[in-house]
């Protein structure tokens, strides 16, 4: 249809809503205005025409470059175009405000709360301890009895809803506490012939995922409230000893690593949770934790060095260096806002914690 025909249907048309339609325009409030911009943008020389959203793109990117040049950046917040921005020193984590003298023993691993209200502590004691940030009191005292045996609390965790602490013990026994005024232990699984070694949550709450150096009972899933298993991972052929295990945010899936230096990721939106990838490093193993997004993961190695890989290739994003390991376990994690630095502890006399910013390079 020529543009001669077009004119003379369009004057033949006997209303504005018939004209609209045959012309299919929306109105100057709809979409056609941009609509010719971007047709007209595709004729003109970049040099001549700003291209679309242009502006904007150069405000993200200068807000980016601020990020990236501040040293201590620990916010949420964008930083404002009206000012150069700076984090300063003095709002960074690098001095002790408190010490918590309450265990008789090595403390083992700690474990705050998701508002970060509260933080509890584990230790050698099988003393595990609860306090309140806001004043840094202990509110809760947890003695953990396992057949009278003394070993030690190796991995705490807590609900979503704060409801619950997970604790792992070195006496071969997972123990769930209901935390309220007092705690009230609800649940105890002693199917372990080895150390429980790590445990994590899944984000409804509703369900956990154990690990052990058991190679029977190495990586199972538990209902909250059941002490059988409501989905088994590994199996005692594989004669798999799991140290550690991450969950990301969105409970997709589950990352663990082995003492035979393997990392092992299982899909949880798959109806068999079946692993659908492994690697094998190089070093033995310590710790592992997902990036919020769960497309990396931060793996601890015994001699010290943190890497940053991706989780679905393994390949090394990042490599922190610093931390110095002897014969304990030293984690690596995630701290800041947005995660934006890495945390790890160190056995050096001179050192005892390292934290470094995370930069990923793809």
């Amino acid at each position: 249809m020529n543009e001669l025909t077009l004119r003379h249907r369009f004057i033949m048309c006997s209303s504005v809503e018939q004209l609209r339609g045959m012309a299919q325009w929306d109105g100057a409030a709809g979409e056609s205005r941009s609509h010719v911009l971007s047709a007209l943008s595709n004729s003109i020389a970049p040099s001549v025409m700003i291209p679309e959203h242009r502006l904007a793109t150069i405000f993200k990117e200068f807000q980016d470059v601020q990020i990236e040049e501040c040293l201590y950046h620990n916010t949420y917040t964008q930083p404002s175009l009206y000012n150069d921005h700076v984090c300063s020193a003095d709002d960074f984590p690098l001095q002790s405000v408190r010490d918590l003298t309450e265990h008789s023993a090595e403390v083992w691993h700690i474990a705050f709360s998701p508002s970060g209200k509260m933080l509890a502590s584990g230790s050698a004691d099988n003393i595990v301890y609860i306090y309140t940030t806001a004043d840094w009191l202990p509110r809760i005292r947890i003695v953990v009895r396992s057949m009278g045996i003394v070993k030690g609390i190796s991995c705490l965790a807590w609900s979503p809803n704060e409801q619950f602490l997970l604790v792992c013990s070195q006496s071969k026994d997972l123990t769930l506490w209901h935390v309220s005024n007092q705690a009230r232990q609800v649940a105890t699984i002693e199917d372990f012939d080895q150390p429980v070694t790590s445990v994590a949550w899944l984000p409804d709450g509703q369900s956990y995922i154990v690990a052990s150096h058991d190679h029977i009972h190495s990586l199972r899933q538990y209902k909250v409230g059941e002490d059988k298993p409501m989905h088994i991972f590994t199996h005692a052929s594989e004669a798999l000893r799991v140290s550690d295990l991450s969950i990301p945010n969105d409970g997709s899936k589950v990352a663990a690593i082995t003492v035979d230096k393997r990392i092992l990721i299982f899909d949880l939106t798959l109806p068999s949770k079946a692993k659908t990838t492994e690697f094998v490093m190089d070093q033995i193993l310590d710790s592992i934790e997902f990036t919020a997004d769960g497309k990396s993961l931060l793996v601890g190695l015994h001699n010290g060095e943190t890497l940053l890989v991706e989780s679905t290739t393994g390949t090394y994003e990042q490599t922190y260096e610093g931390s110095e390991q002897a014969d304990c376990v030293i984690r690596a994690s995630f701290g800041g806002a947005n995660q934006n630095f890495v945390v790890r502890g160190t056995s050096s006399m001179s050192t005892s914690l390292i934290i470094d910013i995370k930069m990923t390079v793809y």
